[in-house]
Formats: C-alpha cells, sequence, structure tokens
C-alpha cells in the first residue's frame, strides 16, 4: 500500500512534518483507492477509519481491526442524483456502535451540513451547517451554526472563517426570531429562504431527501 501523510485539515503533508506536529492523519492507499486512515493526537494513535467501498459487512470490518485499533470507524457514502453526496461514519469502539456521523457535501464537494447521532437521536450541540461565499472566500466556509442540544434551537452563529477562534470574538449568536433571523440577511446578503433554512435546526430530512 502507498502511505501518504496529512494534517488535521486533511492537506498532504511529509512524514517529519507529521510527526512534529499534535494531530495528523497517516492514509493508506491501494490501486489509487483510499482505504484506511490512522489518526494520531499527541504522536499517539487515537483511531482508525475504515472506507468501505467494496460494502463489506461491520462485523468482518470490525473482526479485523477493532482488536488493534479499538476505536474504528467505518467510512461509508452515499450519492445522490443531483450531485449531493452523503458520508455516514459508523463509529464503533469495543462496546459496539457508539456515534453515527453524518456529513452533507453539494455539489462541489464542500461540507454544508453535519449531524452526530447517539443511539439513533440528533444530537443537536453537534449539528452544524455550513455557507460559502465564493466571491469572498472560494476555499473555506463563512460561517458555521451549531445549535442547542436541549431544545434545538440555534445557539451560535459563528462567524470566523479559520475555526480557530472560540473566546466570542468575530462572532456572532443570533436564535430563531424575525430580528435575528434580519441580522442575518444584513451580515450574509443571502435569501430569505436560505436563512431560514440556517435557522432550522433538524437538518436530517435535508439529508434524506438529496
Amino acid at each position: 500500500m502507498d502511505i501518504i501523510f496529512k494534517d488535521k485539515g486533511k492537506n498532504i503533508i511529509s512524514e517529519e512534518h507529521a510527526i512534529g506536529i499534535n494531530e495528523y492523519y497517516k492514509a493508506f492507499y491501494k490501486n489509487d483507492v483510499l482505504i484506511l486512515e490512522e489518526y494520531y493526537y499527541n504522536t499517539r494513535l487515537a483511531g482508525m477509519d475504515y472506507y468501505n467501498f467494496d460494502n463489506q459487512d461491520h462485523k468482518s470490518i470490525l473482526d479485523t481491526y477493532l482488536q488493534d485499533y479499538k476505536d474504528v470507524g467505518i467510512v461509508e457514502y452515499t450519492p445522490y442524483t443531483n450531485g449531493y453526496k452523503l458520508t455516514t461514519t459508523f463509529g464503533y469502539n469495543e462496546d459496539g456502535l457508539y456515534v453515527t456521523n453524518l456529513d452533507l457535501y453539494n455539489p462541489e464537494g464542500e461540507l454544508i451540513g453535519h449531524q452526530s447521532l447517539y443511539d439513533g437521536v440528533p444530537d443537536y450541540y453537534h449539528t452544524r451547517k455550513y455557507y460559502y461565499n465564493r466571491e469572498e472566500n472560494p476555499e473555506k466556509y463563512l460561517f458555521e451554526c451549531t445549535y442547542r442540544e436541549e431544545t434545538g434551537e440555534l445557539w451560535e452563529l459563528d462567524w470566523n472563517n479559520e475555526h480557530i477562534n472560540n473566546s466570542g470574538q468575530d462572532s456572532f449568536v443570533l436564535t430563531n426570531t424575525p430580528k435575528d433571523i434580519e441580522a442575518l440577511l444584513a451580515l450574509t446578503g443571502m435569501s430569505r429562504e436560505l436563512a431560514d433554512y440556517y435557522m432550522n435546526s433538524n437538518v436530517v430530512p435535508d439529508f434524506a431527501k438529496k
């Protein structure tokens, strides 16, 4: 297999660079197809994702890898006819399935939605939607939405392209009210229909209908 090292943004780096940083991936390719990625944190192996392109049953994958890795993600893809793609990652440990992560990509390959499910129940705190403005910033999302776990209402609109600022600076906290929707329209220039989408926490139907 061919081995490629990546930083946490999945950019290709050298092995020497990888060893010198806190988080990196070690990816294994066979015939240019990604087979698995090991995740390292503080120089320690923290988990592995297996890319299930050949539709193996989960038990056979876990029988092969779980004893060595302890934490295994099984990644599967669902393509849609309109160009959207859903990535589902099933997270297993020695106790069984503990989380299912859904990631929705638009036809341009940009991540536009994320949700974590525990026992099949959406965790609103880990529900996120991303909005891109290619004219201002063609490669990174313009903001990120996070939702309250208890109620599902919008908790924070993170106005930070780099997503490295957790202090509240350059961030706005908006809720699903007429006043805040108007603020969102003014901040982004997006349509009212799109603003309503970002204020709505329930992204699972949006995943399912693509």
